[in-house]
């Protein structure tokens, strides 16, 4: 399978018009089909996440500085895996940064659908996110809203991805044969309001 778009310039000094073959991967958990970005795809979308941040937290952008962050805060470039984590940390932090309302996160932003082009980083995204300071807090506050009476129930189930996305979080367990992010938060907060 052959995708062709053509992107922007994306800050390396010159513009890009990407031809990404994507490897099909099938979820063994879902069935889903899971399409990966290639490397330089990838590094395109860090960017423009990067550079998302910039906007949010009204800052100037200074693309000669994006490699060097990249490296100074994930590894070496020459990884995929290092990129990954970029794109998830910076994701997550758009999250947190560019959301109008609770629910949104929920309806919009963490309602990951099988066409979505982050679907197969989902789980690190939301590990990210769930990572970040009062993550569960906004979480908590999105549930709030969408169960509340301004919703109706065929609003609230636009929201499926996000339900799907934390029954398979339960299941997971990190790189380190730990519980997830989600397993350990949970448990410590229930831990905590038992005390």
């Amino acid at each position: 399978m052959e995708l062709s778009r053509n992107a922007e310039s994306v800050g390396f000094g010159q513009t890009f018009n990407v031809v990404d073959r994507w490897s099909i991967l099938v979820n063994e958990d879902s069935g889903s089909l899971v399409m990966p970005m290639k490397m330089t795809a990838l590094k395109q979308r860090v960017y423009q996440e990067w550079d998302d941040l910039h906007f949010f937290e009204d800052a100037v952008a200074q693309p000669e500085k994006f490699k060097a962050e990249v490296r100074r805060q994930f590894g070496d470039l020459r990884f995929k895996a290092t990129w990954k984590k970029a794109l998830c940390y910076f994701r997550a932090l758009n999250l947190q940064h560019g959301y109008l309302d609770s629910y949104e996160l929920l309806l919009k932003y963490l309602n990951f659908q099988p066409s979505d082009e982050l679907y197969a980083y989902r789980h690190q995204i939301f590990d990210a996110f769930l990572a970040l300071p009062d993550a569960l807090e906004l979480i908590r506050t999105g549930l709030e809203q969408l169960f509340s009476s301004d919703f109706t129930p065929t609003e609230r189930e636009k929201a499926s991805g996000f339900f799907e996305l934390v029954e398979e979080q339960s299941g997971r367990r990190g790189l380190d044969g730990q519980p997830n992010e989600l397993v350990r938060r949970f448990t410590g907060a229930a831990g905590a309001a038992a005390r």
